[in-house]
């Protein structure tokens, strides 16, 4: 990657300048990546305890671009809100606009959309709108742009809000919810799990995934974090035209889904 290789050759031009992320990540020859966990296939952890996923290769990915290692971080989804201790964040979530609270974003490394799980046994769902009528049940996950993007779209049926997937999922298989709004491909991925159930057709929202800054609470941290942002998007659009980008989607979503 000429452009990548160019772009990490110009960081000593960065560090001189300023003292900023970049320059800190450098320095100590490691990025700690905070990875929001329990949300398969964006990231979760495997029969060992690692965490593994999407969101785990592409930090892997970022970190090999700088010429650093890679530290993982584990953040329960809560902890998104709690300035978890990493230099950037990997979320199982879009950005939204209760993270931008908390967050600086960069440009997007994944694209995708809100969707609906039903059960194959229920009503015929042949669209989304079907579901916005009185005595629907929809479960979503608190926090999530699910939660946001459900109570926008159904204003007329019963929103139920749950702490995460699991739980959410769980009131679908115990009949306690009629449908469960989340992540297109995340949805996808839990009907490919578990028969009996289907992702209505189209989709609720088109979101994007970004890489996450924590904003400081100074002045001077702040700056910092704007100075660093145009580096990460430079590798992130350089990563998204390789190939090996191309690898790590078809590995988690398949090579028969779109590549977003």
């Amino acid at each position: 990657m000429i452009a990548a290789a160019a772009a990490v050759l110009c960081f000593p031009l960065a560090v001189a300048d300023a003292q900023d992320l970049i320059s800190d990540v450098i320095a100590n020859g490691e990025i700690k990546v905070g990875v929001v966990t329990g949300c398969p296939p964006f990231a979760f952890a495997d029969e060992q305890g690692n965490i593994t996923g999407f969101n785990a290769d592409i930090a892997a990915e970022l970190a090999d671009m700088l010429g650093v290692k890679l530290s993982l971080i584990e953040i329960k989804p809560e902890g998104l809100l709690e300035n978890p201790e990493c230099d950037i964040v990997l979320s199982g979530a879009p950005r939204t606009i209760d993270l931008a609270v908390f967050y600086r974003f960069s440009e997007p490394y994944f694209q995708s959309g809100q969707a609906v799980i039903v059960t194959e046994k229920g009503p015929d769902v042949k669209s989304c709108d079907a579901l916005d009528k009185q005595g629907v049940r929809i479960a979503v996950v608190e926090g999530t742009r699910g939660k946001q993007v459900a109570n926008r779209k159904f204003k007329n049926a019963g929103i139920s809000i749950v702490k995460d997937e699991a739980e959410a999922f769980s009131m679908l298989l115990r009949e306690k919810a009629d449908a469960f709004v989340c992540d297109g491909l995340l949805a996808e991925n839990i009907c490919l799990e578990h028969t009996g159930y289907r992702v209505v057709p189209g989709r609720l929202s088109q979101d994007f995934y970004c890489v996450m800054f924590p904003k400081g609470s100074d002045e001077t941290k702040k700056s910092e974090e704007w100075h660093c942002i145009p580096w990460f998007n430079a590798l992130i659009s350089e990563l998204k035209l390789s190939k090996r980008y191309i690898e790590i989607f078809n590995k988690w979503f398949g090579s028969d889904r779109s590549l977003r």
